[in-house]
């Protein structure tokens, strides 16, 4: 099992070097923490379409889209603003430990304890087909 501070350790190591030296632990944190970011949304993403109605998934997507995309906005300026005011370093350090709390959602009891595929959704009868029945 790997644990939970690999990818945000390798990014505050990173940080302890200057120049080139930093560049190997750079490479690894952005493979490591790209390929746990593909794992997670493939997983969120299929759960998603298993539990909510079809006419609502589009929607579902729609709202992830933007509200990651503004997080990311928004991280990437005001990561900008702080390594200007306190340098690269400390500012590479602080978005690991950020990184970390970025986890502790995922930490409940309910989730941790899931071991089976959820139940999907019954699709809600058509019309036609109460009709019908």
């Amino acid at each position: 099992r790997r644990p939970i501070g690999l990818v945000p350790g390798v990014t505050v190591t990173a940080a302890f070097f200057e120049g080139w030296a930093a560049v190997p632990f750079l490479v690894a944190q952005q493979l490591l923490g790209d390929s746990g970011l593909m794992i997670f949304v493939i997983l969120t993403t299929s759960l998603q379409q298993k539990l909510l109605p079809e006419d609502e998934i589009a929607r579902a997507n729609g709202l992830n889209q933007a509200v990651s995309g503004f997080g990311m906005m928004a991280s990437i300026l005001a990561a900008g603003a702080l390594a200007e005011a306190i340098g690269v370093r400390y500012a590479m350090m602080i978005g690991a430990g950020i990184s970390v709390l970025g986890i502790l959602p995922l930490m409940t009891r309910h989730l941790l304890a899931m071991r089976d595929e959820p139940l999907a959704t019954a699709p809600p009868a058509s019309a036609e087909a109460m009709i019908a029945g």
